[in-house]
């Protein structure tokens, strides 16, 4: 996902949820549920942009349990 192409490119929430489908409103931690079950490869293009913001959501991203299947 290119965070330069959102409304807001120091937020990468809402980027990620809409490039899955979701609304862009979805919550940190309802976007982590949907995500936990998930195989997939995440990338966030240009995250250097949103900084703190982007390192945030990929620590909330990596700390999350998954469910193993």
């Amino acid at each position: 996902m290119d965070l330069l192409h959102g409304d807001d490119p120091s937020d990468p929430l809402p980027i990620v949820a809409a490039a899955l489908g979701l609304d862009p409103g979805t919550d940190l931690q309802t976007l982590l549920a949907l995500l936990r079950p998930m195989s997939l490869l995440l990338v966030l293009d240009n995250a250097e942009i949103a900084g703190a913001r982007a390192a945030t959501f990929c620590h909330a991203v990596l700390r999350t349990p998954r469910t193993w299947r």
